[in-house]
């Protein structure tokens, strides 16, 4: 039995933007008529292409590798192409008051890659913010929190398929072959050609990230309490970048991220905290976040395979002042822990209380301080380019942004440290 009393209404939140299961099924099988038209004009090309080129099917006919890398290099030529009119992309990012500047129109040019603590997310838990997290010296890392139960859920009488109508899943899983022999093991050889395939299939990455989920959150457990590292004392630099425990996983309660979240049948187990009053649900959508404030410390993300030198970040500048979940009770950064000598939601109800005019973001590349933002730098940002689309430049440096790069953040204020704060959802790079 649930601990939180469940809502027999169903998920809430329900508005004109959110219309509920009937609207969504509506538009899922619409896009479902539409892919079905496109795999039966595929299959019709790959039989044509059995009869000019011979069998076995060429692989030209169904790797879109290939296909991908020739539109993207087409693109991007074209767009580069002297003389030619500035995107309306780059446009927007030179104009907009939120983003005039700032130099992320140059991102209009190349690919991007992201991660994020909004779901789902393509590949679930290893596009997360929490999954590229660096630990404290104690092992302190912010995690989810642990699910109430785990398995898969048994479908309620009243929810089964009425005598007469379509059943979409048992049309889908209807079959006259035997189920394979898959090899579920979980592989790190990084050297075997399939590896890259078996990783991103959705069922290796959901049994990958429940095991590490569970893990983290047992790790981290007894995270208040005091961890002994050595016997030895070993006092931080005010500028040595190692991960603080000031920095959580924020989210509306109820509506934390326990699982596994790619929005697939494979992300069951989503949301399912002690606090959601319907478990039952399978909803995906959450807005989670990295959040911080001026007793936090440092945070250390990795940024894999940085080929550009650009980094940036969607923040939440409008954070519940007076410290966040984790630096409520704290008075000192870091809660005054030097390591080795140890014994969410938005605030839009109201006017936002301001940032402290001596806010200061410091920025850190692999250990070095590269940048300090300053509060006239940073608050000229906090307007929106789109719908609750706000923008943060972090790092624009070739020279020294490349490869897999350990990204540091620390929020300072003598003023009013708890004030100073605010949610990190999304981080792009290139």
């Amino acid at each position: 039995t649930p601990s939180t009393r469940q809502n027999l209404g169903g998920v809430s939140g329900k508005a004109s933007w959110h219309p509920g299961d009937r609207s969504h099924k509506f538009d899922g099988r619409k896009h479902t008529m539409l892919m079905l038209r496109a795999l039966d004009e595929a299959l019709d090309m790959w039989e044509n292409g059995i009869k000019t080129d011979g069998f076995p099917l060429k692989e030209s006919y169904w790797h879109v590798g290939e296909i991908y890398q020739n539109v993207r290099s087409h693109l991007t030529n074209y767009l580069n192409n002297e003389g030619f009119q500035k995107t309306e992309c780059e446009k927007r990012w030179e104009s907009h008051p939120a983003v005039k500047g700032i130099g992320l129109d140059r991102a209009c040019r190349i690919p991007l890659k992201g991660m994020a603590e909004f779901s789902p997310i393509n590949r679930g838990y290893h596009n997360s913010i929490r999954f590229h997290l660096k630990a404290a010296p104690n092992g302190y890392k912010p995690t989810a929190p642990y699910p109430a139960y785990k398995g898969i859920d048994v479908l309620p009488l009243f929810w089964k398929v009425p005598e007469g109508h379509i059943d979409v899943h048992a049309i889908a899983i209807a079959s006259t072959y035997a189920a394979p022999g898959l090899d579920n093991s979980w592989i790190d050889d990084k050297d075997d050609e399939n590896v890259e395939e078996a990783e991103n299939s959705r069922r290796m990455l959901r049994k990958a990230a429940t095991e590490r989920l569970f893990a983290s959150n047992k790790d981290s457990s007894s995270e208040l309490e005091v961890h002994s590292m050595s016997d030895e004392s070993r006092s931080l630099n005010s500028n040595e970048v190692v991960p603080g425990q000031g920095w959580g996983i924020a989210a509306v309660n109820g509506e934390e991220v326990t699982g596994y979240c790619d929005g697939s049948p494979m992300s069951f187990d989503c949301k399912r905290s002690k606090q959601r009053n319907c478990l039952l649900s399978g909803q995906n959508d959450a807005r989670g976040s990295l959040t911080g404030d001026g007793l936090s410390g440092w945070t250390v993300i990795t940024i894999p395979d940085v080929k550009e030198g650009l980094i940036f970040a969607k923040l939440q500048w409008w954070t519940p002042r007076e410290g966040q979940w984790k630096t409520k009770t704290w008075t000192e950064v870091n809660n005054g822990i030097t390591y080795g000598n140890e014994s969410g939601n938005r605030n839009l109800k109201g006017q936002v209380v301001d940032w402290p005019v001596d806010f200061k973001l410091d920025v850190a590349v692999n250990g070095k301080i590269i940048r300090t933002f300053t509060y006239e730098e940073y608050k000229a940002l906090v307007g929106e380019v789109a719908y609750n689309e706000s923008f943060y430049p972090l790092v624009d440096d070739k020279e020294i942004a490349t490869g897999n790069v350990e990204l540091g953040l620390r929020i300072r204020s003598e003023i009013s440290p708890k004030n100073a704060a605010f949610q990190i959802t999304h981080i792009y790079w290139a």
